[in-house]
């Protein structure tokens, strides 16, 4: 770091700091390179395991992280770790707006007194006008069709 050997120690402190916070950098970097490379091999090694076991939804979540971490190696970023975070983040909150959904179309049965599949006109009403628009009509009517049939 320092051309006199005294390392750190002989500088000021917002440039140790700064300094160290490059060579952390610097280090951080070089161990992600190499953990990148073995990232992207082990999810395609994955995804072919999951693909020979008829795992459909998993090979789909799988391809779609190669095809991001691809994607960033593309535009030249290289911290994948960033890019799993990032895509982990996504999925956590789909979750939990489905599980939002999922809650208003149910409290839409409840409220509205349907019983069967003759009902789903009135239910699909009452949800779409609770949901406001935050979700497409066709999940709705998925969810519906799923809480009516049982």
């Amino acid at each position: 770091m320092s051309g006199s050997g005294r390392g750190l120690r002989g500088l000021r402190p917002a440039a140790r700091a700064e300094t160290a916070a490059h060579a952390g950098a610097a280090g951080a970097h070089a161990r992600i390179l190499v953990w990148g490379m073995a990232i992207i091999d082990q999810i395609k090694a994955d995804a072919q395991s999951a693909l020979r076991a008829g795992e459909k939804h998993r090979v789909g979540a799988l391809r779609l992280l190669i095809s991001e971490l691809q994607k960033a190696a593309k535009e030249g970023s290289e911290d994948e770790l960033a890019v799993l975070r990032r895509e982990r983040k996504r999925r956590v909150e789909a979750a939990r707006a489905y599980g939002e959904l999922k809650a208003i179309v149910d409290q839409a049965v409840r409220d509205s007194g349907a019983e069967s599949m003759k009902d789903m006109g009135r239910v699909m009403k009452q949800a779409m006008a609770a949901v406001g628009g935050r979700a497409d009509g066709e999940v709705v009517s998925g969810l519906v069709r799923a809480s009516l049939q049982g």
